[in-house]
């Protein structure tokens, strides 16, 4: 079906967007329905696939009378819901040894069965819309040690809602696809720049914490302790620098100078320390009454 065709870059099989989304699907409906509506998510058209059994509702591709999508390219993504529902869908390819293998991935299997021609896996989706992206060429290497040729039919089953199933070169960033390929629209630039400053600046907030170191909880025996230690150590702190001590090492001094005073009352002359020698810089110091009057002054005015 696009074995002719130039197969590179993106390649779309289903998009619900269009104006025949099912232009290359066949339906098969018993017990469910098919149909377009509006996704209140994504402001949107996509395709609705319900059914009370999977093996009963579905969409296939190639239509009939065409026997293979003769897609090369190896990266299958597909858009879709989750309506947390039972939900399957099947791949076949071909491989390098001529065989055809499928894949079926659902979401009711919890573990990986591999046969000779069918490989089943599980599914694990998100709420709400999910992309889900396949590297065909990886799987068939890994479960049949075989080169992947080309995809030959995707079957998508119930319970879900489609939005686009693509293959691709390669796996794409969104920022490198197109905006029809992308799951929500992106920013324009001016208003994703004021935003990732904005960002930035609450992230900057996040990343210089305080420096405050935060309170350590204390035992009633630890508070006890710590308040021991402060009382110590405010009264190294008073006793350290208490003024008292300096007047009572003034009073010292006041007492050995009137004691060598006294000492030399006999002499009845006293020569300064700090001046030359000199004979005319004597003179008379007071008698011992006078100097006991002295010293009783001083204690009064300490």
């Amino acid at each position: 079906m696009f074995r002719n065709s130039y197969q590179k870059g993106f390649l779309t099989v289903f998009s619900s967007t269009g104006s025949k989304p099912l232009a290359i699907w066949s339906t098969h409906i018993k017990n469910g329905h098919i149909k377009r509506k509006t996704d209140c998510d994504l402001s949107s058209l996509v395709l609705e696939i319900i059914g009370s059994n999977v093996a009963t509702a579905y969409i296939s591709t190639p239509c009939p009378g065409h026997n293979s999508l003769g897609i090369k390219l190896p990266f299958l993504t597909l858009i879709l819901k989750n309506l947390k529902k039972f939900f399957t869908f099947e791949i076949q390819i071909l491989d390098d040894k001529h065989q055809l293998r499928r894949f079926r991935v659902s979401n009711y299997q919890s573990s990986t069965r591999v046969t000779t021609f069918l490989t089943s896996m599980p599914l694990c989706l998100s709420p709400g819309w999910n992309q889900i992206q396949f590297n065909l060429a990886d799987f068939v290497r890994r479960a049949y040690g075989t080169n992947y040729v080309e995809t030959v039919r995707i079957q998508i089953h119930a319970n879900v809602l489609l939005r686009r199933i693509y293959f691709s070169d390669r796996l794409y960033t969104d920022d490198d696809k197109p905006a029809e390929y992308r799951l929500f629209k992106l920013m324009p630039r001016e208003e994703k720049k004021e935003k990732n400053v904005y960002r930035s600046k609450i992230s900057q907030k996040l990343e210089f914490p305080s420096l405050a170191r935060p309170v350590t909880p204390i035992t009633v025996n630890e508070e006890g302790t710590k308040t021991e230690n402060i009382e110590i150590n405010e009264i190294k702190y008073i006793k350290k620098e208490k003024p008292e001590d300096n007047l009572s090492e003034n009073f010292k001094n006041l007492e050995l100078k009137v004691e060598n005073i006294k000492s030399g009352i006999e002499e009845n002359v006293i020569i300064k320390n700090d001046d030359a020698i000199d004979e005319n810089k004597i003179f008379i110091e007071p008698d011992a009454h006078q100097l006991d009057e002295i010293l009783i002054t001083f204690q009064m005015s300490e």
